[in-house]
């Protein structure tokens, strides 16, 4: 089986696909009935939330619509009378053309003739459409976002957003983060290999405390605020039947989202539940992965259950999936030791018991059981694996074991003009890992064995007013609370390479910490229209955070004097912060936008650990981000360009430090820290079925002083971020039969050099550069798809983070997947 997946994934190897960010979705038949609840609104947005609440794929030019607003539309309507009233008094009409698209244009003789044809109506009925619609298939289609907790045009928003849809996730299985990180410009993924335990950075604000880039599902904040809790290393991997798109926004998004958004933001949209139509998606699929010695599979599946006309619907969802271990340890002689396996399922729940009244209630859960992540054993400076190429030398087993449960209820509510939108969310996760922690005494070869369990629980209330998206002046108001307990326990024994434990030395390390953050925020945010052309935006966000950390700490490590002693202590920390953005947008051309931005955000200091030489708390850091892009398509809309420059003043960069005994502690950089640069990306269908997408960021991210503490010089870069990353895309679509659609797909992502430490620490490595092929082929009924695809085709071999010295004096450094080449089986009914 294994030879037969490698040669047919060689045979397609030059063929090709990848994601495209702007594809629209594929068209669906849509002869039932669907609850709809849209207000009256610009009239571009009204498409595009009825285009996602309807799965009808919907073209207009934004020329057209621009000054129009929609008629409201409430109840359960089919597609085509919905579309028909969503556009009455509007002067436009919309034709069904070929693939069942529909596309917008001016009335002719009467807004009620547009679907006269009905929706099973042939394509070459419509007259005078079907060469209207032929060049649909040419355009590069618009996107909706929410990120700004609005439904928006991709084109309206003055910041640099990127979005990968649902059908561009299943083109390569992608199953993690890490799968299709690559193409969103300049958004690095730092993890060991394993899913869910990966540091996120974008424009260079990256950090070992807490996280700088603030992940969302839905309305649902995910990971701790503070820097205890989960370290800022807990993400969510969701299976495309469960996500509508992912949208990432660059730049500190402090006003809406707060602590920990400095970076940017990461949002999984879900799909809904629907309330009218009946749906079920099964799937499975099996790889392999170079250097494995058995092949993986993967299960899933979702249905959507219509409870009651109009009035409720469920979808629930489930996957399963076992990842083969393709790393050797040398030092046991045990192969294979970074089995994984991810297991999870979701159900949604969407009440509509009035028009004006909808509540969604949602529940999500996450197992991850690895028995170890993609580390390797090198020599340096050359980065040369010892033995064979993929095995390391660890003495002790390296398991990671994460549970997660995210519950969340939203309630929107329409009071006649102004929306009342409340999100009420509680998660819980639980993750144990296990392993060595670095030569403590190296002239006896000690090494210390360190157990962690982290156990935290969040409850976030979010409330917000909301007024009408399309008026000259619109407005946001809210606020925001959470609370956060974290309890972490680490145990540790000191070990000689053997296996042996050093008795002289234990116990090493016993060490609860117990902690707490609560935080209280109100925000509020505006745009006001002041032309067609011109109109200007502006934010504010005040937080208050506390945060109380114990501590109880018995072992070698704190009193070598007598490490059965016990040391307890409370220490307490709180601050009030404000952050702010302030925006400006002009239309010059008809579809082309120039913007500026500037805007703050920061992440919460904190009490600090008790130990002599560390301070007793560590400040808050904070930045401000300079922005200016550009945005534009053309080319009767077969182009779309995005650029952005942007200048980052980060002030107070919290950092670990770590005592001779290797206890870690927090500290802010004396210096200050700048992060510049661009990111562009490009749309193109030169020609119908082809749709290609070129992607590039570049990022100076350094220090502006020396920092002894960190061995720090003036102008080294800031560790793990690379100057350069891009990405290319090409995707080729082929109707080869009524009912048969051929497609064809390939991609290249490139991440550049990057250091593990600043640049002049001398115990930091060089990881290199990389750049990795994927590719795709698939076969499509509409009920049935079959394809094949493969990630890193060309069996890359590149460095993901450094996982620290091991005895020998060699490095654990993580290499990303080698090539995975599978097959794939979905279908719908």
């Amino acid at each position: 089986m294994r030879k037969a997946l490698i040669t047919l994934g060689l045979l397609i190897g030059g063929g090709t696909a990848a994601f495209i960010a702007a594809a629209p979705a594929v068209a669906q038949p849509a002869t039932a009935k669907r609850s709809y609840d849209i207000p009256s609104q610009r009239l571009d947005l009204a498409l595009n939330s009825f285009a996602e609440q309807s799965r009808l794929q919907i073209m207009f030019d934004p020329a057209l619509v621009r000054g129009r607003r929609s008629a409201a539309l409430q109840g359960s309507f089919l597609p085509s009378d919905g579309l028909r009233k969503l556009l009455a008094g509007s002067g436009l009409v919309a034709a069904r053309g070929a693939g069942g698209v529909y596309m917008v244009k001016s009335g002719q003789g009467g807004g009620d003739t547009s679907l006269s044809t009905g929706e099973g109506a042939a394509t070459g009925s419509v007259s005078n459409d079907a060469a209207a619609m032929a060049g649909t298939q040419d355009m590069v289609g618009e996107i909706v976002v929410t990120a700004q907790k609005r439904s928006e045009n991709l084109l309206d928003v003055p910041s640099s957003v990127s979005v990968v849809g649902s059908e561009q996730l299943e083109r390569f299985n992608a199953t993690q983060l890490s799968d299709f990180a690559g193409y969103v410009p300049g958004f690095i993924v730092a993890g060991g290999g394993i899913p869910g335990a990966a540091r996120l950075s974008l424009r260079g604000i990256a950090s070992n405390t807490s996280a700088t880039v603030a992940t969302y599902v839905d309305e649902v904040p995910l990971g701790s605020s503070s820097s205890y809790g989960d370290r800022g290393s807990l993400s969510l991997d969701l299976f495309p039947y469960d996500v509508a798109r992912v949208e990432v926004l660059r730049g500190p998004q402090g006003t809406l989202y707060g602590a920990n958004a400095m970076g940017g933001l990461l949002k999984y949209t879900t799909v809904l539940p629907d309330a009218n139509a009946f749906e079920a998606r099964l799937g499975a699929d099996l790889f392999d992965i170079g250097g494995s010695g058995s092949l993986g599979w993967g299960i899933r599946g979702a249905v959507n259950i219509p409870l009651a006309t109009d009035v409720a619907g469920v979808r629930l969802s489930y996957f399963r999936q076992r990842n083969p271990g393709f790393i050797d340890n040398r030092a046991t002689g045990e192969e294979d030791v970074n089995v994984g396996r991810q297991e999870g399922g979701r159900i949604a729940l969407l009440l509509r018991p009035a028009p004006d009244l909808s509540l969604k209630l949602s529940a999500v859960r996450q197992n991850l059981d690895y028995d170890g992540g993609t580390a390797i054993t090198v020599t340096l400076p050359d980065r040369r694996p010892v033995d064979s190429g993929l095995s390391r030398s660890d003495v002790l087993p390296t398991p990671y074991r994460q549970r997660l449960t995210v519950l969340n209820g939203t309630i929107d509510w329409d009071l006649g003009g102004l929306s009342l939108v409340s999100s009420t969310s509680y998660a819980r996760s639980h993750t144990n890992s296990r392993g060595g922690f670095a030569d403590l005494l190296p002239i006896f070869g000690i090494i210390g064995a360190l157990n962690t369990d982290n156990r935290m629980t969040k409850f976030t209330q979010e409330l917000r007013l909301v007024s009408p998206t399309g008026a000259s002046f619109e407005w946001m108001a809210g606020g925001f609370y959470t609370r956060e307990n974290y309890r972490i326990r680490q145990t540790g024994d000191a070990i000689f390479p053997d296996g042996t434990p050093a008795d002289a030395f234990n116990p090493l390390l016993d060490a609860g910490q117990p902690s707490r953050y609560v935080e209280y925020a109100l925000f509020g945010n505006a745009t006001y229209r002041l032309t067609d052309r011109l109109e200007l935006g502006g934010g504010l966000r005040w937080t208050k955070d506390r945060q109380l950390f114990g501590q109880t700490n018995t072992g070698f490590l704190f009193n070598p004097a007598d490490p059965t002693s016990v040391l307890t202590v409370e220490t307490r920390a709180s601050e009030d912060v404000v952050n702010y953005m302030a925006s400006a947008q002009y239309r010059f051309g008809r579809d082309a936008m120039l913007y500026a931005r500037v805007a703050s955000g920061y992440r919460p200091g904190g009490p600090n650990i008790v130990f002599p030489g560390a301070p007793a708390k560590f400040d808050s850091d904070s930045l401000t981000n300079y922005e200016a892009g550009i945005k534009s398509e053309f080319w009767d809309r077969r182009a779309r360009i995005d650029l952005s420059l942007f200048y980052i003043d980060w002030k107070d960069m919290q950092v670990v430090l770590t005592t001779p005994s290797s206890i870690p502690y927090f500290v802010n950089a004396s210096e200050k820290t700048i992060s510049k640069g661009a990111e562009f990306s490009a749309q193109l269908v030169p020609v119908e079925g082809l749709r290609l997408n070129v992607n590039m960021a570049y990022t100076d991210a350094t220090i502006r002083g020396d920092v002894p503490g960190l061995r720090a010089r003036a102008g080294d870069r800031v560790p793990n971020v690379p100057r350069w990353t891009a990405s290319a895309t090409a995707d080729y679509f082929i109707p080869i039969g009524p009912d048969l659609d051929l497609t064809f797909a390939a991609g290249y992502r490139y991440v550049g050099e990057r250091r593990s430490r600043f640049t002049s620490d001398p115990v930091g490595v060089d990881l290199g550069d990389y750049g990795i092929l994927d590719a795709s082929m698939s076969v499509s009924t509409g009920v049935w798809t079959a394809r094949i695809y493969a990630r890193n085709l060309a069996d890359k071999r590149g460095f993901s983070t450094d996982g620290g010295a091991v005895a020998g004096g060699f490095r654990n450094l993580a290499i990303i997947t080698p090539r995975t080449i599978g097959i794939a089986l979905d279908t719908r009914f």
